[in-house]
């Protein structure tokens, strides 16, 4: 099931200056979480350009600030793209309140095509390997097509730099003891109402699977591949973040495919 993105942009339009609010209460604040897990799996250092992908109104942005401060990690910039107009002025504004404006740029662009391509000039485009890392939290859900998604991640990170990617997954059996009334809870309540008709999103499960056999071939024919570091789907007791408690979780390293090859590890 992919996102309907004319959808996708009214409701994203309507919901600009709840999204922050109803992000914390849909999860429990359980999203605070993820996003901090994003900044401490890119393994970033000092001086490094960041580009947080599907940024919305970069409060995942704020939060990685807020990890990488605590690990020492300075004179770093933030690159957050979005394709929606309105996510991005709300999100402008609260960086420009919180003085970090300086630290965090907010750009409008096409998660599907940061080359441009055939786009008008008001999206943004970025060179190959002009990242030192490439994050996304509950971002996939939203992009029409995240395989291609998935390539430009791969093209414009760095050889050896790491992409990280949150979202929700639909649950796993024997995970935990609860799994019927997480299933229930996913098939008739997550996904028909809540990520469909609330977010106008899709179901990105699939995410982490397809994301490590992502491959990108650059202008010289080199070709280009993941080394997977993490790739996990992990679930809460269902008391805790009902209606929605498992995330899949997806680290990978940029390495050329033609001198390794790919490993699963936690």
């Amino acid at each position: 099931m992919r996102p309907d993105a004319k959808a996708t942009q009214r409701v994203y339009r309507k919901r600009a200056r709840r999204y922050e609010l109803i992000h914390h209460i849909g999860t429990r604040f359980r999203d605070t979480t993820w996003r901090q897990e994003v900044a401490w799996l890119s393994a970033i250092e000092s001086g490094a350009r960041v580009l947080d992908l599907c940024t919305g109104t970069g409060l995942s942005a704020i939060e990685y600030l807020k990890v990488w401060e605590v690990k020492g990690i300075r004179d770093l910039r933030i690159v957050g793209v979005d394709h929606n107009n309105e996510m991005l002025a709300v999100g402008k504004e609260n960086l420009a309140h919180l003085g970090l404006a300086d630290r965090i740029e907010l750009v409008f662009g096409d998660a599907m095509d940061m080359k441009r391509g055939q786009r008008e000039e008001s999206y943004v485009s970025f060179e190959d390997s002009s990242f030192d890392a490439v994050l996304s939290m509950c971002g996939v859900g939203e992009i029409e097509e995240p395989t291609l998604a998935f390539k430009e991640m791969l093209r414009v990170v760095k050889p050896g730099g790491r992409v990280v990617v949150i979202d929700v997954h639909e649950p796993v059996k024997g995970l935990t003891s609860f799994y019927t009334v997480q299933r229930w809870f996913w098939q008739t309540i997550v996904v028909p109402n809540i990520l469909r008709r609330f977010w106008g999103a899709g179901d990105p499960s699939g995410m982490i699977y397809e994301i490590a056999e992502t491959t990108f071939t650059d202008e010289n024919n080199r070709q280009w591949a993941f080394e997977t570091l993490v790739q996990v789907v992990r679930t809460d007791s269902w008391w805790l973040s009902l209606p929605i408690n498992t995330i899949g979780i997806f680290c990978g390293k940029k390495i050329e495919q033609s001198l390794h090859s790919n490993r699963i590890g936690v």
